[in-house]
C-alpha cells in the first residue's frame, strides 16, 4: 500500500510512452495487495479501450492471489518478460 502512488505513476509512464502491448514484469514480487491489483486492473481497462494489452510476467505466489481474488481470467497471463525470437 505504501508504495501504491509509486506503481501507478511508473504505469502511467510506460502506458503513455509505449505503444501496442505492455508487458509487467512480476517476477520478483511475491506478495500482492488489493492496491496494486486495482491499479493492475485499471491499466488492463484503459489499455484495452485502446485496443492494447496488459501482459503479466509473475511469481506462483502473485498467481495464486489472483485465483483467490477471482481474477484470474483478467490477471492471469503469464507471458516471458522478453519473447524470444523464433
Amino acid at each position: 500500500m505504501s508504495e501504491v502512488d509509486t506503481f501507478r505513476a511508473c504505469l502511467d509512464g510506460v502506458i503513455g510512452s509505449a505503444d501496442g502491448v505492455v508487458v509487467i514484469d512480476l517476477g520478483d514480487v511475491t506478495f500482492i495487495d488489493s492496491s496494486a491489483i486495482s491499479a493492475l486492473l485499471l491499466a488492463r481497462r484503459f489499455l484495452a479501450d485502446q485496443n492494447r494489452e496488459l501482459r503479466l510476467w509473475h511469481t506462483a505466489s502473485v498467481s495464486r492471489v489472483f485465483e483467490l481474488a477471482g481474477l484470474i481470467d483478467l490477471l492471469d497471463n503469464t507471458t516471458d518478460p522478453e519473447p524470444s525470437a523464433s
